[in-house]
């Protein structure tokens, strides 16, 4: 899946050091019948209709990429987006939560080290 393929990769970028001008963070969206899941499971991805993946970047509201498969109303595919669009920013704010623990828990380890 989109979102755990981008979460990871941001995190090994981070953790090897390497400057980035901001995170990326992804979300699904699978569209069965009228309704709009958010992250389906694999099950629910299948039953789908429609799905939609974006990825962005959060602080800039930057879209890199967004993706639509199967066959969507100008309607749905913005609430699709609108939808991707939170579950991303709160996929972003868990993710920068996170490194910032683990940055700091590894400032920590290093202090008694020495």
């Amino acid at each position: 899946p989109l979102p755990a393929l981008v979460a990871a990769a941001c995190a090994a970028l981070v953790d090897a050091r390497v400057p980035l001008g901001d995170l990326v963070a992804a979300a699904t969206v699978a569209r069965v019948g009228a309704a709009l899941m958010v992250d389906p499971t694999a099950k629910e991805a299948a039953q789908a209709s429609a799905t939609a993946q974006l990825a962005l970047q959060p602080s800039t509201g930057g879209v890199t990429a967004w993706e639509l498969r199967g066959v969507w109303s100008d309607e749905q595919a913005e609430a699709a987006r609108q939808a991707a669009h939170t579950a991303a920013a709160h996929l972003d704010e868990e993710l920068r939560t996170q490194l910032r623990e683990a940055i700091a828990a590894a400032h920590a380890r290093q202090q008694d080290q020495q």
